[in-house]
């Protein structure tokens, strides 16, 4: 899907940990205060959305956050979100509670991306958060339920920038 959307990928990231191979073995040296410098496989992703910028496709990011970071999001944003923003990708926090409260209780979305409000694939994860594959979803009414919270979470979210601004955090 990425080199077919038009205009906008939209994804929502939910889970705390993302147990991916080459991204855990840097994040164990992160939290153990080794100096890691780079995500191999996020440099080939900053490429991808520069060349999109540059097409006028918009990446869009909505992370969803508890009130007090983990030490995995913290690598996250030191070694992929403070780097892709700055090559347009826009990414954007909500805490947990806040979230929540937008989420229809017949509703449970995990992790997906949404490209041009037409095509949703759910990402799937353990619940270690171990990558195990991806679904299209292909329902009206669901894509519909998808498009719906994209609207009300852009509504509500804070940039990157700005929520580790407010929340006074320095990394």
């Amino acid at each position: 899907m990425f080199q077919t959307f038009e205009q906008e990928a939209f994804r929502l990231e939910k889970r705390e940990i993302y147990k991916i191979d080459d991204e855990w073995k840097l994040y164990q040296k992160f939290i153990q205060g080794q100096h890691v410098l780079e995500i191999p496989s996020e440099k080939e992703f900053r490429d991808l959305i520069a060349s999109d910028t540059k097409k006028g496709k918009v990446h869009k990011r909505v992370r969803v956050v508890p009130a007090e970071l983990n030490d995995y999001i913290k690598f996250e944003i030191k070694l992929a979100y403070l780097k892709q923003i700055k090559i347009g990708h826009k990414i954007y926090f909500i805490e947990k509670p806040e979230f929540s409260k937008l989420i229809p209780s017949n509703f449970h979305p995990g992790d997906f991306y949404l490209f041009d409000d037409k095509n949703v694939i759910k990402l799937n994860y353990t619940p270690q958060g171990e990558f195990v594959g991806t679904e299209s979803i292909e329902d009206k009414n669901s894509l519909e339920k998808y498009i719906e919270l994209k609207k009300q979470l852009l509504k509500k979210v804070v940039p990157l920038e700005k929520w580790l601004s407010i929340k006074n955090i320095k990394l």
